[in-house]
């Protein structure tokens, strides 16, 4: 798939794989967005520098209609099992499950995801 002049969203962007993919697309003729929480402020520097427009987003709590219009969304939100306590069974359900779901929900009509 050529990029040039398309939208690409990458949602989850400032974690370890949403970085280095937002990394190897910068420089591809795409528009490239990356949202995320950015709890690391370098994360954010090192994706501007690259041209990158960032988004802040907590997929657990902000609305998808946020987002911009994309081509392409690359879905790197997931929050890992080794969670423990009562509730964290439900709350990663929440985030890997209906948070995901309603973002892929927004792009259904609109891009590849």
């Amino acid at each position: 798939m050529h990029l040039t002049g398309k939208q690409v969203l990458i949602v989850g962007a400032s974690g370890k794989t949403g970085s280095i993919l937002a990394e190897r697309l910068a420089g591809t003729g795409a528009e490239l967005y990356a949202a995320a929480r950015y709890s690391d402020p370098s994360r954010h520097d090192e994706l501007q520098e690259l041209g990158v427009q960032k988004i802040d987003y907590d997929a657990k709590q902000d609305n998808p209609a946020l987002l911009p219009e994309a081509d392409l969304v690359i879905l790197q939100v997931w929050a890992a099992c080794e969670h423990t306590g009562p509730n964290s069974r439900n709350a990663i359900r929440r985030l890997n499950c209906r948070r995901a779901g309603r973002i892929v929900e927004r792009y259904a009509s609109e891009a590849i995801l």
